[in-house]
């Protein structure tokens, strides 16, 4: 038997709206599911477009964040999956059904995350190499609301020790996810002097993402304002400005 050390993982996270998604030979569709009340259950299909047969583990969790980010796992069972361990021969197609009962959805949208992992062959240790990358892709499932309310806001923008420090907060009863943010340090006539981006990324139901800028040395002293926004696909951006009287920002 291998050792965790004789196996290598794969992840690749499914993050986008629709579609499907390839990753060492394995096909999934689609990349994120969304269930509501009325449709409460889904089909995730996998294609094995490799040369050899593989075997895979499927799983659900129920998924958070931190302010960093950073997804959080923990075991639920809102949702079923199956089958939960299947074969695949090359070129074969197969079904996974996720499905959730009408007493789990609620005012709030809530988050999880299938879990498509490939399992070691079952062949003796020396038949294959030591190392062997295995395949793990996630993917995004949401009990949707009734009603969904997309809203967020920066929070408690502010100035500290040369660093920008501000919240994007969810408002709203589902996830937001921006496409990018944004800030620009500016100089009194409203020159922007330096500028930060932040590839966007999901912000779930009542959680919110802390976000750092240390401000550039050069400059530093003639910035008077720092100038935030989130943006979205759809909707308004959420829009903040922070004041820096002199000398609060010091090269």
């Amino acid at each position: 038997m291998r050792t965790p050390n004789q196996i290598a993982c794969a992840v690749l996270g499914a993050m986008l709206w629709a579609g499907s998604v390839s990753a060492a030979g394995l096909q999934v569709s689609p990349i994120l599911v969304e269930l509501t009340h009325s449709q409460s259950n889904a089909i995730i299909t996998l294609k094995n477009e490799g040369a050899t047969p593989i075997r895979y583990q499927a799983s659900v969790v129920g998924w958070s964040q931190d302010q960093d980010g950073h997804m959080k796992f923990a075991p639920t069972r809102d949702l079923v999956l199956f089958p939960q361990l299947l074969t695949l021969q090359p070129g074969e197609q197969r079904n996974l059904r996720v499905g959730a009962a009408p007493d789990k959805f609620g005012p709030l949208e809530k988050s999880y995350r299938a879990f498509i992992e490939e399992l070691p062959p079952t062949e003796r240790a020396g038949d294959r190499p030591a190392v062997q990358v295995l395949t793990r892709v996630s993917i995004p499932v949401f009990l949707e609301p009734g009603r969904a309310i997309a809203a967020a806001r920066i929070e408690a923008p502010r100035v500290e020790g040369n660093k920008l420090v501000f919240r994007l907060r969810n408002m709203g009863n589902v996830r937001m996810r921006p496409t990018e943010v944004v800030a620009e340090a500016r100089s009194a006539d409203k020159k922007a002097s330096a500028q930060t981006r932040w590839d966007g990324w999901y912000v779930l139901v009542a959680d919110d993402r802390l976000y750092q800028w240390p401000l550039p040395k050069e400059g530093c002293g003639q910035v008077r304002s720092i100038y935030v926004e989130a943006r979205f696909e759809q909707g308004e951006p959420a829009r903040a400005t922070v004041e820096v009287p002199r000398g609060t920002c010091t090269p």
